[in-house]
């Protein structure tokens, strides 16, 4: 991963990964670093090889957990989120282009 930090009154990063970087436990390093508790995640773009999502089957309380995987080549659509307590909250849309 590599990270370029802004200059101005807000503290703002562009981060790029690296192949085979696995973008959750890389954020939650940088995180950690930098002392980044609250934060917004505004964009991101690029590929996956592989893909590990979560989502929810239900609406109902509590909600049903679903965890699956997809192979690359995975196109990210739309990557945006949040940090808080240092945790970072991804909601992607990916695309499966094989």
């Amino acid at each position: 991963m590599l990270s370029f930090q802004a200059p101005g009154p807000v503290r703002t990063f562009m981060v790029t990964f690296r192949r085979g970087d696995d973008i959750i436990e890389t954020l939650r390093a940088l995180l950690k670093r930098e002392g980044i508790e609250t934060a917004l995640i505004t964009s991101g773009i690029g590929s996956l090889d592989i893909c590990k999502l979560h989502t929810i089957t239900n609406t109902g309380l509590p909600p049903q957990e679903r965890y699956f995987s997809l192979e690359g080549p995975i196109e990210v659509g739309s990557l945006q989120g949040s940090v808080a307590g240092g945790e970072p909250h991804i909601h992607v849309v990916v695309h499966d282009v094989a």
